[in-house]
């Protein structure tokens, strides 16, 4: 499909079709050999379908032409149960569908009319196609004109950005963004094009806009606003990424922003971890409560998750020892008595680091009597297990 798409783009889009169509017989001919192999019919025809439609869209027809290909895409439809319906949209509007010309040229017209009021889920592509060739061509002003008209908001400010017309942009902005990738995108064009001041502003105000970039954004906006000197904005954006995604090396970065802050804006952040109960912030959590020897709430981390990786687990234990020794024995023994009942010699080195853990609560509180007893009945109950008694021997467990 990459050979198709260098023709069309050349300025073959006869050869384009073409290799399409060879593509699409050999589908429909060998498609149960394909998928033996893994192919996914709606991935590939889904490909197969943008190709074409921005073939089709660079080519011009005379009615025979459109006629004979309209018959041809539709019965590669019926031959190979594919979803063609973006091609033949593009083939019966092209470029001279009346409502499409009247947005072209900048003239009012509903983007949907072109649809009869009912838009398909593939709208949105084939207008990205016509970008594309927009741009490739270099037709600013319909380009705009589309982008404008089908609501493809980041392409329309952008393509200002790239024009050189940013304050035209900037003020329209001001009515068009409403989610916060829009004000990514479109951030990191004027950061791109030499307006970081404008940048930043576009990114600051789109932390207060739904969607799925907030986290990216703010990260982002922290480190634009860092460069230029604004350690409010930086510090802010900061502790929004950190209380969407906590993570300690967030935390680090935000006592190296806030200075003499810290201290009350430290506590703010445990308390505010304390009671996050998002997704993957186990680790962070753990990392941070050991870092402030808060080895409790370190604790209560594991108390409060049904899994906790045992790497995780076996530093907390080592930060317990002295703290909470019996929550450590507690919590060391059942894992590794498991391992060794159940007789699964592959997690053998896994059950001594567990017993390790337990031996060093019984030292650290004290009670080397009571380690000896429980080794003494280890020994007892599994002396038989010839690698788990090498292994037990090797690692000095006395």
């Amino acid at each position: 499909m990459d050979e198709a798409k260098d023709y069309y783009q050349k300025g073959e889009p006869d050869n384009a079709i073409a290799i399409l169509e060879a593509i699409i017989s050999a589908c429909i001919e060998e498609w149960d050999d394909l998928e033996d192999y893994g192919a996914v019919n709606d991935d590939l025809s889904a490909g197969i379908d943008r190709v074409l439609t921005a073939a089709i869209l660079s080519k011009e027809f005379n009615p025979q032409e459109k006629q004979d290909l309209r018959e041809k895409i539709e019965q590669w439809q019926h031959e190979w149960s594919a979803d063609f319906e973006m091609s033949l949209a593009a083939l019966q509007q092209g470029w001279d569908d009346p409502v499409l010309e009247k947005i072209l040229r900048g003239e009012s017209a509903n983007f949907s009319e072109m649809w009869s009021g009912n838009i398909p889920d593939y709208a949105q592509t084939l207008t990205s196609i016509r970008l594309e060739i927009f741009e490739q061509q270099e037709k600013d002003q319909e380009y705009l004109n589309l982008a404008l008209a089908s609501g493809q908001v980041v392409e329309y400010l952008t393509k200002l950005v790239y024009l050189d017309r940013i304050e035209e942009a900037m003020a329209s902005a001001k009515n068009m963004i409403t989610k916060n990738d829009e004000a990514f995108f479109f951030a990191k064009a004027l950061r791109d094009e030499s307006a970081p001041e404008s940048a930043l502003i576009i990114a600051r105000g789109g932390l207060n806009f739904p969607g799925n970039y907030y986290y990216q954004l703010a990260l982002w906006t922290s480190e634009l606003a860092q460069s230029l000197g604004d350690i409010d904005t930086a510090l802010a954006a900061r502790i929004k990424a950190f209380q969407d995604q906590p993570s300690f090396s967030h935390y680090q970065k935000i006592e190296s922003l806030a200075g003499e802050d810290w201290p009350d804006l430290k506590l703010d952040l445990l308390d505010y971890l304390r009671e996050f109960s998002g997704g993957r912030s186990t680790e962070a959590k753990i990392d941070i409560f050991l870092h402030e020897n808060l080895v409790r709430d370190a604790i209560k981390v594991v108390s409060d998750n049904s899994y906790v990786q045992s790497h995780l687990i076996w530093r907390i234990m080592d930060a317990a020892a002295t703290v909470d020794p019996d929550w450590v024995i507690d919590h060391a023994r059942p894992p590794a008595e498991k391992i060794l009942d159940e007789k699964k010699a592959d997690r053998y080195e896994e059950a001594i680091k567990w017993l390790k853990k337990a031996r060093n609560a019984f030292y650290m509180s004290g009670r080397r009597e009571e380690w000896q007893t429980y080794r003494e009945s280890l020994i007892k109950e599994h002396g038989r297990k010839s690698k788990f008694m090498g292994l037990f021997k090797y690692q000095d467990l006395q």
